[in-house]
């Protein structure tokens, strides 16, 4: 299953996955630390702990690789499209409410702000929809009307958000 992220994102997921790995060494010193020369193992309280780290930071680095097996840059939609993408401002009608929302790329929410990531329920409804486009749908246990009102893919919204979430000015 591909994961969709950012330049920014994709270089942050590079990042905890060195810092992991650095992670994942250290517990392992640890683990040969307790046991001692005398590699005592053997009710040995301090190897047992040391071992559930090693383990747990070892998983939580087979995760990180993973998701970075499976990630690609996102694909911007171009400027001049009116239909909804990772990086696209969208107003959209759902039933009687109105809602504008910028779809970011994989774990890029910032609720404040009005960004959600492309996999969550609420964008997974819009991805791929065009201005004036209705469907109906299935939201929270509920059958409505969704219809998108508007879509920016110029990409400043999106950029402002990113510089927000990760304190940094970005190019994407």
């Amino acid at each position: 299953m591909i994961t969709y992220f950012s330049k920014t994102g994709l270089h942050r997921l590079e990042q905890k996955i060195v810092e992991q790995g650095q992670l994942v060494v250290e517990a392992g010193q640890q683990v040969g630390e307790e046991a001692g020369i005398a590699c005592d193992w053997h009710d040995n309280f301090g190897f047992e702990e040391a071992r559930r780290r090693l383990d747990i930071e070892s998983g939580r680095l087979k995760t990180l690789k993973s998701l970075r097996e499976h990630a690609q840059l996102a694909p911007l939609p171009h400027i001049d499209s009116d239909r909804v993408g990772i990086g696209s401002k969208v107003s959209f009608h759902l039933g009687e409410i109105q809602k504008s929302l910028v779809i970011g790329a994989w774990a890029e929410t910032l609720p404040k702000s009005g960004m959600v990531a492309y996999d969550s329920p609420i964008a997974k409804l819009v991805i791929g929809m065009h201005v004036g486009e209705i469907r109906d749908v299935n939201f929270q246990g509920k059958d409505i009307e969704i219809e998108v009102i508007s879509v920016v893919n110029d990409g400043h919204e999106y950029s402002q958000n990113l510089t927000k979430l990760y304190g940094l000015e970005s190019n994407d």
